[in-house]
């Protein structure tokens, strides 16, 4: 019996990256997106559930991927969806270390706006990302910087697109408050205070 235990909990291990896929439903953008509902739909996908970073930079790979080959086949002209990844930093680092998820989410980046799906991630620490994937965003809310090299980066990225310098305005924000560039809304840099939540977070 003790054999047969150890066989079986051996087998349990084998490919277990394949067994995310396995069970439950199978991943479908078109009912993520909720294209037979009435309403706009919002799915969140909660990647803590997961026990290993391993894990998450493996789903969100498959996912994106997914996402990608589904925008292939369906073109559109105008924004269909919009795929937002908070604290994308782990998943899309600068330097050459590459997890999973980074080569196409950087393909994704660079390609998604042509085929109507609008790309959206943040993070708290602008520094820890791959400098090339600043340029495919055209929008941007940038929070309180406090350490040079967030700043550094965040100003050498903004150079080339406006002139104005905000380096000295980033560590004196305040929660909520956001610097917002948005050239195709206006040729300045905003500033931006977001609503406070009704309730407690």
């Amino acid at each position: 019996d003790l054999d047969e235990l150890v066989r079986k909990l051996k087998f349990m291990s084998v490919g277990e990256k394949n067994l995310l896929f396995q069970l439950g439903m199978p991943i479908d953008i078109d009912l993520l997106l909720g294209k037979n509902e009435d309403k706009t739909q919002i799915s969140i996908i909660y990647l803590n559930s997961l026990q290993s970073s391993k894990d998450k930079e493996f789903f969100l790979s498959i996912l994106t991927s997914q996402l990608y080959q589904w925008m292939l086949h369906n073109p559109s002209d105008t924004l269909q969806c919009v795929y937002m990844i908070d604290e994308i930093a782990p998943y899309i680092p600068a330097g050459a270390r590459k997890p999973i998820p980074k080569p196409i989410l950087k393909l994704l980046f660079k390609q998604a706006r042509k085929y109507g799906v609008g790309c959206c991630i943040a993070t708290q620490n602008p520094g820890d990302i791959d400098y090339k994937s600043f340029s495919q965003f055209g929008t941007w809310a940038i929070g309180r910087l406090t350490t040079k090299q967030d700043q550094k980066k965040v100003m050498s990225a903004l150079k080339s697109l406006t002139s104005k310098d905000i380096s000295k305005q980033l560590p004196k924000l305040s929660p909520g408050q956001f610097m917002l560039f948005s050239p195709d809304t206006s040729k300045d840099i905003t500033e931006l205070q977001t609503r406070w939540l009704i309730t407690e977070h």
